[in-house]
């Protein structure tokens, strides 16, 4: 492996690059909430998705950045605690990531920027104080919600508060059950934490009763395959010895579901159908880099 080869993988896998498919899935729900039912410019969903991206790549970088005594104990093989880059060279791509992030959101709409902007304050302000704050999830959460408004804000504006809220509440409150649920990957008690796991099939099909697309079939369908993978992977977490790492890994490539379930929802069939792929890509991608 050339040093270039070893330099590009180490990077991917402190910006987590596997999840990198549930961020493209979020970019085209709100994509689809802010097109209400009409065709999205391909542009804007390319121009978005690099900016989300890059958002997301800064965060996990700015985490590692501000947990590396914590990774030095808990996670050793780290980029930064194994040495193999350096907390300013991770301090300096994620300043970068957070700088091309927003000078291509600057060339959307003042409302998309402007939530793009709150994303970032989230991103910060979660990595500057979940190791303190066990509210912090909630930031979290609102990380991807976020991404859902900043996308709908740049292909329409104003958009529909029921379809934007309800969509977005749900996506926050999945996030903030799985990171619940992850805390107990560091060694904490997951026992209080694994029943969270049964709400998650529930919060995903609540829109279903909200909604009410031209064809049931689709939703029918994807919601289908959402809550098996949900159900697939609680046989991690239900196990005599929890297997954390398996069961978050399991429920991040469960986003695409999710959002693919959300897209038929909306009528949205053909973007469906890449969020169902970009599950598969995310499943494949984590077996070479992990999710979390």
């Amino acid at each position: 492996m050339t040093s270039i080869t070893r330099t590009i993988r180490n990077y991917a896998e402190l910006s987590r690059l596997s999840n990198i498919p549930t961020v493209l899935t979020n970019v085209l729900v709100g994509c689809a909430i802010g097109a209400s039912g009409q065709a999205i410019p391909g542009a804007t969903i390319a121009a978005l998705s690099a900016a989300m991206m890059l958002m997301y790549i800064a965060g996990m970088g700015l985490n590692d950045y501000f947990d590396t005594e914590i990774d030095r104990v808990e996670r050793p093989g780290r980029p930064i605690p194994s040495g193999r880059i350096s907390r300013r060279g991770a301090l300096i791509f994620t300043i970068i990531c957070f700088a091309l992030s927003t000078a291509i959101m600057s060339f959307q709409a003042l409302p998309s920027l402007l939530f793009s902007f709150a994303l970032m304050a989230c991103i910060v302000m979660y990595d500057l104080i979940h190791k303190k704050f066990a509210s912090s999830v909630v930031l979290m959460g609102l990380c991807r919600g976020l991404v859902y408004l900043a996308a709908a804000s740049a292909i329409a504006w104003p958009v529909s508060l029921n379809i934007a809220l309800t969509l977005t509440f749900v996506i926050t409150v999945y996030i903030v059950l799985l990171t619940m649920i992850a805390r107990g990957e560091a060694g904490l008690d997951i026992t209080p934490r694994r029943w969270l796991s049964f709400l998650l099939p529930v919060i995903m099909i609540a829109p279903a009763f909200i909604f009410h697309p031209v064809d049931l079939t689709w939703p029918v369908l994807f919601g289908s395959i959402a809550i098996t993978q949900v159900f697939f992977t609680q046989r991690h977490l239900l196990s005599q010895s929890p297997r954390i790492q398996k069961t978050v890994m399991g429920l991040l490539a469960a986003i695409c579901l999710m959002d693919g379930f959300f897209l038929t929802l909306l009528d949205q069939h053909g973007l469906a159908l890449i969020a169902l792929a970009c599950f598969f890509i995310t499943a494949w991608g984590h077996r070479y880099i992990l999710g979390t």
